[in-house]
C-alpha cells in the first residue's frame, strides 16, 4: 500500500458501482460512467475431458495418452453475452445487493480495467460503492482483492445511499433506491447511513418485467427472443407475424433463453410503460393514447391502460398479479414511512 495521501479534485480516481442489473465504472469527477454493462456473465462450460496423444517422445520411446481438462470461457459485455453458444449459462456475481460469487466479480473488475477504463490499477485509487446492509466479511474480502490482486495505491468503500445524498448536495436525507431485484430505503444523517433503520423489499424492476410476461401470456402473445429470428417481414398492426427461425443455432441453455426473453421485456418496460404522477384514476387512464410496440418477430400491438397499470404495483400492491404470496411485500411509500419511523426521533425532520 502506498504511503501517499490522496485528496482534492485531481486524484485520477476510479469509481466502481456494482448492481444486480448493471455494473458501472468510470473516472471520478466525470458526469457519466465510462461503462455500463450487464452484471451477468456468460459462462461456457468446457467439453468433456478428452484423451489426447502426447506428441513428444517419452524416454521409453512410446507416445502416452494424457487426459487434459479444458477451462471455462467467460464472456463479459453487452455484445458478447447475447451471442448464442452451447453449454453457456448466464450467471451473476450479485445476490440481494451483495457480492456472492467472488470469482465472477474478479473477472468483471479485470474486464473493466482492461477493456473499459484501459487503465493500470496500480496507478489509480479506487472507490467502490456498497449496500447499507453489507457485512464486514465481504468488506474485508473486497479490500484484500483490491490490494493484493490489483495492487491499487488507495481504496475506499462507501455506502451508495450516502453517495446519492452527496450527489444532491445534501448530508441528510431519506434515500430510496429501486433496482432490479429489490427496493431499499436508507436514512442518511450527517453523511452517515443509519443502518438500523434500513428497510428493503424484494420488489423492483424484475417484478415489473414479470408483470409484463404475465400480461403477454394472458393475451396469448408469443415472446420470441431476438437470437431466434432469422428473417422477418413487415406486417400491419395486429396481423400475425411472418418470420423464419435462424438456422444452425446451437442448443442453448434455459438460463440463456430466459435472459434473452427478459431483454425484450426490459425494452418494452423502458419504451412503453408510464407511471402516473398522481393517484391512478381509471377514467383518466382509459382516455390516454395507446402506444404501439414492435416485437422482434415483427408483430406489432398497441397497449393502452395496461402500460399505466403495470408499474403502479410498486405503489399499490393490488395491481400486483403474482402466483406467489404478497405477504412481506411493501409498497415504496410503506417502506419510506417504516424507515423514517425506525430512525431516532432526534434526527427526524
Amino acid at each position: 500500500m502506498s504511503g501517499a495521501v490522496y485528496g482534492g479534485d485531481e486524484v485520477s480516481g476510479l469509481v466502481f458501482d456494482a448492481g444486480s442489473q448493471t455494473f458501472r465504472v468510470g473516472f471520478a469527477g466525470e458526469e457519466y460512467p465510462k461503462g455500463d454493462i450487464p452484471s451477468h456473465i456468460a459462462v461456457q462450460e468446457p467439453v468433456a475431458d478428452e484423451i489426447i496423444e502426447k506428441q513428444e517422445a517419452m524416454e521409453e520411446g512410446d507416445n502416452s495418452n494424457v487426459k487434459t481438462k479444458r477451462e471455462k470461457n467467460f464472456f463479459i459485455g453487452t455484445t458478447k453475452i447475447i451471442v448464442p453458444r452451447a453449454r453457456t449459462t448466464m450467471q451473476s456475481f450479485m445476490k440481494e445487493g451483495l457480492i456472492e460469487d467472488w470469482d465472477l466479480f474478479e473477472k468483471m473488475v479485470e474486464h473493466s480495467y482492461e477493456n473499459i477504463l484501459y487503465s493500470n490499477p496500480a496507478e489509480h485509487p479506487a472507490l467502490f460503492t456498497e449496500s447499507a446492509w453489507n457485512d464486514r466479511a465481504r468488506r474485508e474480502k473486497l479490500t484484500e482483492l483490491m490490494f493484493e490482486k490489483f495492487q491499487v495505491p488507495a481504496y475506499y468503500l462507501s455506502k451508495n445511499a450516502v453517495l446519492s445524498c452527496f450527489a444532491q448536495g445534501r448530508t441528510h436525507g431519506l434515500m430510496v433506491d429501486s433496482g432490479a431485484t429489490q427496493t431499499s430505503v436508507v436514512p442518511v444523517y450527517d453523511g452517515y447511513a443509519v443502518t438500523h433503520a434500513v428497510v428493503k423489499c424484494a420488489i423492483g424492476g424484475d417484478v415489473i418485467t414479470e408483470q409484463l410476461a404475465h400480461m403477454l401470456e394472458h393475451q396469448k402473445i408469443d415472446l420470441v427472443p431476438t437470437y431466434k429470428i432469422g428473417t422477418k417481414e413487415e406486417v400491419n398492426e395486429g396481423d400475425a407475424p411472418k418470420w423464419t427461425a435462424k438456422k444452425n443455432l446451437p442448443e442453448v441453455t434455459e438460463s440463456y433463453d430466459k435472459f434473452m426473453k427478459k431483454q425484450v421485456l426490459e425494452d418494452m418496460s423502458a419504451t412503453m410503460l408510464q407511471l402516473c404522477d398522481t393517484n391512478i384514476d381509471m377514467d383518466y387512464v382509459e382516455k390516454l393514447p395507446s402506444t404501439p410496440y414492435s416485437f422482434p418477430n415483427g408483430y406489432t400491438k398497441e397497449f393502452a391502460a395496461e402500460r399505466i397499470k403495470l408499474p403502479e404495483c410498486l405503489f399499490d400492491l393490488s395491481y400486483l398479479k403474482t402466483e406467489g404470496k404478497k405477504e412481506g411485500l411493501m409498497t415504496i411509500a410503506q417502506m419510506a414511512a417504516t424507515s423514517a419511523n425506525l430512525a431516532d426521533i432526534d434526527i427526524r425532520p
